[in-house]
């Protein structure tokens, strides 16, 4: 299940309102802390040890949990203003935020902005999806994820996806002098919700480590996009 901790009030309506009222550039401050927040954690969890096995049938089924904070910086943004108003830009209320800043036009005082309300009230962004891993197929493990929720209520929030698949090559088999396990990783995860929004990360990195009867100690190093 995805799990969110939100305020009743997010609905695919009012998601919808709001996005489709917005420019381009202010829809991308106003949701771009949601997608950096479930990038962080599409990215998490993929792995809990450095070894991979170079031989042997193996299958494992886990319901991964992740969650990343929501720091106070994600709750604004410096959004812009319609053409020809004054100040251009103002900070405002990103989808983590609470009101929307109300401004005037310095030069015509009668005229005033509003920007979009927040609509999730959280400090916690957290994500459980089901993961399967297969292997090994010449030193290399293969990981994949997926799940997807219909449409919610008669104020519909939207039907949802999450698709993530990577692989995991056993960079140790070729340097067996080494004494230790290493493991390079590369992983694609895309997120929709409905027709508005399509969030994609992909990460690569790799990890060293050693792995005992009844403990793994490893350490990895990751770039995330």
């Amino acid at each position: 299940v995805i799990i969110f901790f939100v305020s009743p009030s997010f609905s695919q309506s009012k998601l919808e309102d709001i996005l489709r009222q917005q420019t381009l550039t202010n829809v991308q401050g106003y949701i771009q802390p949601m997608a950096d927040l479930f990038g962080s954690n599409m990215n998490a969890g993929l792995y809990n040890s450095a070894d991979v096995p170079e031989t042997g049938l193996h299958l494992a089924v886990d319901i991964i949990g992740m969650v990343s904070m929501v720091s106070d910086d994600q709750k604004s943004y410096q959004a812009t203003s319609p053409a020809n108003f004054t100040p251009a830009t103002f900070k405002t209320a990103t989808i983590f935020g609470e009101k929307g800043t109300v401004i005037q036009d310095a030069n015509n005082p009668s005229l005033s902005y509003k920007g979009s309300d927040g609509i999730i009230s959280a400090t916690m962004f957290p994500l459980a999806v089901p993961q399967l891993t297969v292997g090994s197929i010449y030193g290399t493990e293969a990981v994949l994820r997926f799940i997807t929720t219909p449409s919610i209520g008669d104020d519909k929030f939207p039907k949802t996806t999450l698709f993530g698949i990577g692989g995991r090559p056993n960079i140790s088999q070729y340097v067996p002098a080494l004494g230790f396990d290493i493991s390079a990783n590369i992983f694609y995860n895309t997120f929709t919700v409905g027709d508005l929004i399509d969030f994609n990360s992909i990460a690569f990195g790799a990890a060293a480590g050693e792995s005992f009867s009844a403990l793994s100690v490893y350490s990895g190093l990751q770039y995330e996009k």
